[in-house]
């Protein structure tokens, strides 16, 4: 891990390995490649340009923050806040960026926050890889 980022070396081979004994045409080449992928970016969960929902079971809300890695910067992620019963505490204030660490803003304080929360979240062109409270 370099910063923010997981580095990959990996190799490859234009001829196949053993114990296959057939013809390989060509040369025998081979190569070293390096790639990378920004850090928490394995898995996402997403939806197109037509959109998509996530609802999560209930989570213990333990942090002031709710926090997103996501990739919304040619899209959009909006997250509802809802109490057991599914009704509506808190809208988000719409999401329009690539960060590993987007603080959720909302639209109005939410006083009174039970620890046991649900998550509707609405993605538009848009990749969350993860969230987190702190």
């Amino acid at each position: 891990m370099a910063g923010d980022e997981l580095r990959f070396y990996y190799s490859g081979r234009l001829y196949r390995h053993a114990p296959y004994a057939g013809p390989d045409k060509g040369e025998e080449k081979s190569g070293i490649g390096f790639a990378t992928i920004k850090r928490d970016r394995f898995v996402a969960l997403e939806a197109s340009f037509d959109g998509g929902e996530i609802l999560t079971k209930s989570l213990e809300m333990k942090g002031a923050t709710l926090r997103l890695n996501a990739k919304a910067d040619f899209g959009e992620i909006t997250v509802h806040l809802l109490d057991m019963n599914d009704k509506p505490l808190a809208t988000s204030k719409l999401i329009r960026r690539d960060s590993l660490d987007i603080p959720v803003e909302w639209t109005a304080p939410v006083a009174g926050r039970p620890e046991l929360v649900k998550l509707r979240i609405h993605l538009k062109n848009a990749r969350l890889f993860a969230l987190w409270c702190q």
